[in-house]
């Protein structure tokens, strides 16, 4: 994954230097996410997360900002949403991928507002550890987006509420 990430950071730097016109270049941007997407639904979800944070962590701003993009936490919503309860572990990584990009890109919060929606939902899951994530990871969110929570926050209660009463 870390490996693909910088081939297409290569091409980006040269594609002038050698004309390839942007047709051509859009072309091979969606082969390349497409390669993207595949290595990480084939992973282990605990390598995933250690590929997603140390390419968080890369010195390259570049990459940084490309792997925590609105795209990336639309694809870790569309994991959180997902009703398949089987794939838990996959649910988890996903959780903590975004509780860490809350508290390492707090900055550019108005990203992490089409996350707390769903997020927030998961804390109804059956599985008791999703559910768990869901809270920790929805925390995360509302310290980021500060006032900008408040109108989620009735769902949270309604949600840990749920929660309560069905594991008590």
């Amino acid at each position: 994954m870390e490996q693909v990430v910088s081939f297409i950071q290569l091409v980006d730097a040269r594609r002038k230097q050698i004309g390839i016109r942007l047709v051509i270049w859009k072309e091979f941007k969606a082969c390349v996410d497409t390669i993207l997407k595949t290595t990480t639904m084939s992973m282990m979800p605990s390598t995933c997360f250690v590929c997603i944070t140390t390419l968080l962590g890369n010195a390259d701003s570049s990459v940084r900002k490309k792997e925590s993009s609105q795209n990336m936490c639309a694809e870790i919503v569309q994991i959180v949403d997902s009703i398949e309860e089987s794939n838990a572990s996959l649910k988890l990584a996903a959780l903590s991928t975004l509780e860490i990009m809350a508290q390492k890109f707090f900055a550019k919060h108005s990203v992490f507002s089409i996350c707390l929606a769903s997020v927030t939902k998961g804390i109804s899951s059956d599985n008791l550890a999703v559910s768990f994530d869901c809270l920790k990871t929805t925390s995360a969110l509302v310290n980021v987006l500060g006032p900008r929570a408040l109108a989620e926050l009735p769902c949270v209660m309604e949600n840990v509420i749920k929660n309560l009463v069905k594991f008590l």
